[in-house]
């Protein structure tokens, strides 16, 4: 099964340069490891240092936009009506989607603050924003649309939205946003949200790799649960290990793979389409670790996907 999800990640992938989702519990503890991750992607993809710090800001805004206003639905029919935290990364360009369900009472007030946004430009959206912090509200409210402002402002295009009925009381809203421009050729890839919410994943992630990138997604993972022993530290720095041995083996500019599956049933995948005559050096380094290694086909003819599961 590891396998098979990994080569599903990978296919899905396709050319772009990384995949992130995340479908967990929604703490506000994941704010500071989304701006590490997006600027650790950033840096990865190549982005110019000047805009180092956006996608990062675009990322934890729409983060906080999702906490702030998702409305929980008891005995959920389906993984339909769950909250979902999804970044594409199109060479130069970023396209962030968010979907979760908000009341029915939510959703003119949502459109009225998106729909005042559309068509300003930076310029215009920045003096909104000063506005915003001048006027006077009573003591304990927050600035109401203020982040959502920044958000629209520091992303690269009009935001798109739209509402889907879930049942009647709620619905379903879906917010696409883009950093740095796009490919626009680029059919969006709507694989991803059917194989996180199939496989039951809490967080997942395919692309580029690089020490930023690896300590953002397990300090995300440690803030999303705790391991089973009671051990998270010891468990983290497995993980660490694991993928420092696996990004040795993989191709230059290759590509790795981190799945997480939370709730009763907490496991922790990592592999990546490995050089074959390193598997069994490998297989024998985590021999003794509790970590159990497995390996078959990769996408291309003669190629092999290793996935390390650990123990979390």
């Amino acid at each position: 099964m590891d396998i098979r999800l990994a080569r599903s990640l990978i296919a899905t992938l396709g050319d772009d340069r990384c995949i992130f989702g995340y479908s967990g519990r929604f703490p506000d503890e994941h704010s500071p490891r989304l701006i590490e991750l997006g600027e650790s992607i950033h840096c990865s993809c190549g982005g110019p240092p000047s805009s180092k710090g956006r996608l990062g800001y675009v990322m934890v805004e729409a983060y906080q936009n999702m906490v702030r206003h998702q409305a929980r639905i008891e005995q959920a029919a389906s993984h339909r009506t769950h909250s979902l935290f999804m970044l594409r990364c199109q060479g130069p360009g970023h396209v962030l989607e968010t979907r979760n369900p908000v009341t029915r009472a939510q959703q003119p007030p949502l459109e009225a603050r998106l729909a005042a946004l559309r068509g300003k430009d930076t310029s215009e959206l920045k003096e909104l924003f000063l506005e915003g912090i001048q006027r006077v509200r009573p003591p304990g409210m927050r600035g109401a649309g203020l982040g959502l402002i920044e958000m629209v402002r520091r992303a690269d295009a009009n935001p798109t939205w739209s509402f889907d009925r879930l049942n009647e009381s709620h619905v379903l809203f879906n917010l696409s946003l883009e950093v740095g421009g796009r490919d626009p050729g680029k059919v969006k890839d709507q694989r991803l949200p059917g194989l996180m919410w199939a496989n039951e994943m809490a967080c997942c992630y395919a692309g580029v790799w690089g020490d930023g990138i690896k300590l953002a997604l397990i300090a995300l993972v440690r803030e999303e649960q705790p391991a089973r022993n009671g051990d998270t530290a010891g468990a983290a720095e497995l993980a660490s290990r694991v993928a420092d041995a696996l990004f040795a083996m993989v191709a230059p500019g290759g590509s790795l793979v981190m799945i997480f599956h939370g709730g009763e049933h907490p496991a922790l995948v990592l592999g990546g389409v490995v050089d074959p005559g390193l598997l069994n050096g490998f297989m024998a380094d985590m021999q003794d670790s509790g970590v159990r290694v497995a390996h078959g086909p990769g996408l291309t003819e003669g190629s092999v996907l290793a996935v390390a599961h650990i123990p979390w």
